[in-house]
């Protein structure tokens, strides 16, 4: 039986069109059909998390509809409130990556909902309402339909979560735009808007401009992109409209706030990511937050939330993760706060070793110039060379995964590491079924023979961070445009010394760990070469070679 929904978001989707991998739209083959919507997209990450949503809008009754909504459901997202008009066709968008976005938008269904849509809507019976800044802009009619809403959670004491969403391309005016939203966002309960918004419509340079120009509201949030977000809660919790703010703890905010006047003031620094795609990156945010504040969570924790659920976003190219975290607790990667809780998190510090990002090698491979890698030598064999290794002073071990013995011998040498504080990867990782797998075994990271960018994103979402391989110029390039700095160069013995030189030359920013042929007697060559990190093998189980291996770690 599915829950009834808590959060009831409204507003337009279309369809998103995007390259499936990263580049110009003229030359791309292949393409993305991805649903781009505001208030679907935080739909999306609040079912994902497990609050029970549904979504409201309207799509033509056209095949881009019936699929748009099919992917929205299959997300775990309500969409029985979603109408099919026959006389209007379904919003579509196309992601041109370096040359922008276009919008073929006017005159779809959604853009002719109006406030009697409002009739059909159970807002008495959720906890929360989510619209945005972009519906109102659609059409005069989507205006008073968001004035609608507003009046019906009003009347039945149901909160409004509002995102400014500025949008320029849809306003007649900046003056417009200014004016409208900003009312608009004095009558939410809770508010999110990004600095840089805030300083166009409305010349507010610091969080605490905007706070001045939204006094009332019950929690504001400004983001201020890699700088991280602040939350202005007020000292109250008698407020009407649904999830109090506080958290329901009467003190608002929580701790590591600070006071100022009638607010609790906190701020969370953001998450260290490769950006691939900003867009989508705030409703993921949005959706963190909310989801953390019908839990009950304080402001600390509930920005960390958005945080840490915006950067899945960031590293994917869709407004929302193609492969993402699940309600399935099995499947569901643990919190980027909470490390502790994936077994194949090792920390240093505060920050674990193995976000949800690529960035992350740069921590892991620091230092180490040496790899292990054992390729099916079953479980008791494994464990006692990567006791070998670690004796040597190598931290590091890949082991690949090609059979379910691969699978039990990575778990058990990922055991072993974790009690010794090392790192242990999954190797030969092609399939997201692999990332599954690797997580579940309590791999810290992946490694793949070759370049595929959906067991990247696969992994990035499993929160693990992923090395691709690559042998290539154009795979280097791939990967670049992806935000992936660190990469495999496999086999290395084949491509040679020379074919990394030669690629420090147009790719200075790549970092390439060599895999493939390699031991005590080359490995030099390959690190004097620029390689960061070399992997190992077979020189482990060659007594001869352990000194030479000692000595390169000593250098």
């Amino acid at each position: 039986m599915t829950p009834r929904p808590e959060v009831l978001t409204v507003g337009e989707t279309m369809v998103l069109v995007t390259p499936s991998i990263a580049e110009p739209l003229e030359s791309a083959q292949g393409f993305h059909l991805d649903p781009g919507g505001a208030e679907s997209n935080v739909a999306a990450h609040l079912a994902a998390l497990g609050t029970p949503v549904a979504w409201a809008s309207a799509v033509g009754d056209d095949a881009l509809g019936r699929r748009l909504v099919r992917q929205i459901a299959d997300r775990g997202v309500d969409t029985a409130l979603v109408v099919r008009d026959g006389d209007a066709p379904t919003g579509l968008y196309v992601k041109d990556p370096g040359n922008g976005v276009r919008y073929y938008r006017a005159g779809s269904a959604a853009s002719r909902l109006g406030p009697a849509f409002v009739d059909g809507l159970p807002i008495a019976d959720v906890r929360l309402v989510h619209v945005s800044g972009i519906t109102p802009a659609l059409s005069g009619d989507c205006d008073a339909l968001v004035e609608a809403i507003l009046d019906a959670a009003a009347a039945a004491g149901v909160a409004v979560s509002f995102d400014v969403n500025h949008r320029p391309s849809l306003w007649p005016s900046t003056d417009a735009a200014a004016e409208r939203l900003l009312a608009l966002a004095a009558r939410a309960d809770i508010v999110f808007v990004g600095l840089d918004e805030a300083q166009a419509l409305w010349g507010a340079a610091t969080p605490e401009a905007v706070r001045a120009l939204l006094p009332g509201v019950r929690e504001l949030v400004v983001k201020d992109g890699a700088v991280g977000a602040t939350s202005f809660e007020r000292a109250v919790t008698d407020a009407p409209g649904g999830p109090d703010a506080s958290g329901g703890t009467g003190a608002a905010g929580g701790p590591g706030g600070s006071r100022v006047g009638s607010d609790n003031v906190v701020h969370v620094p953001a998450l260290v990511v490769d950006a691939v795609e900003l867009v989508g990156a705030g409703d993921a945010f949005a959706a963190g937050h909310l989801h953390a504040l019908l839990a009950g969570r304080p402001a600390a924790e509930r920005l960390r939330s958005g945080h840490e659920r915006a950067v899945l976003t960031i590293a994917d190219t869709a407004d929302f993760p193609r492969t993402d975290m699940t309600t399935n607790p099995t499947a569901a990667p643990a919190s980027v706060s909470d490390p502790s809780a994936r077994p194949g998190a090792v920390v240093a510090g505060d920050r674990p070793l193995g976000p949800v990002s690529n960035a992350a090698f740069d921590e892991i491979f620091a230092g180490r110039p040496l790899m292990a890698l054992f390729r099916g030598l079953g479980e008791a064999r494994s464990l006692e060379l990567a006791r070998t290794a670690w004796s040597l002073g190598i931290d590091l071990v890949e082991l690949p995964i090609q059979s379910e013995a691969d699978v039990a011998a990575l778990a058990a040498v990922a055991a072993a590491g974790r009690a010794e504080g090392r790192l242990v990867g999954a190797g030969t990782v092609l399939t997201a079924r692999h990332v599954e797998l690797a997580a579940e075994a309590g791999a810290a990271f992946t490694v793949s023979p070759g370049f595929d960018a959906e067991v990247v994103r696969a992994s990035t979402a499993a929160g693990l961070p992923s090395l691709p391989g690559v042998a290539t110029a154009t795979e280097v390039q791939a990967a670049l445009a992806l935000g992936l700095t660190w990469m495999k160069a496999f086999p290395a013995s084949l491509l040679g010394v020379p074919w990394f030189r030669a690629m420090a030359g147009p790719f200075p920013q790549a970092r390439f760990v060599g895999t493939g042929g390699i031991d005590a007697s080359n490995a030099r060559a390959y690190l004097d070469a620029g390689v960061r990190t070399v992997a190992v093998g077979s020189a482990l189980e060659d007594p001869a070679q352990l000194p030479a291996l000692a000595a390169l770690l000593a250098e």
